[in-house]
């Protein structure tokens, strides 16, 4: 259970840090492309919403994996 729960903290790090460098990029696109698209640039934090919902899934399995161990 264990490497359950280590793999879940280290796949949290990874969709946090993933989520930044995919909000930031999209954020630059629309900001400094504003004749290409349609949406403001402030839209790009809606990505917010699914990364963040993967990251606590993430740590939730890892607190009911850290549990399972003690």
């Amino acid at each position: 259970m264990k490497l359950w729960r280590n793999l879940f903290v280290l796949l949290a790090l990874a969709l946090s840090h993933l989520c930044c460098v995919v909000v930031a990029v999209n954020y630059c696109y629309l900001l400094w492309a504003p004749e290409l698209n349609s949406a403001p640039a402030s839209a790009a934090f809606y990505l917010i919403i699914p990364y963040g919902a993967g990251v606590a899934l993430c740590r939730l399995l890892a607190l009911f994996f850290h549990k399972k161990t003690q």
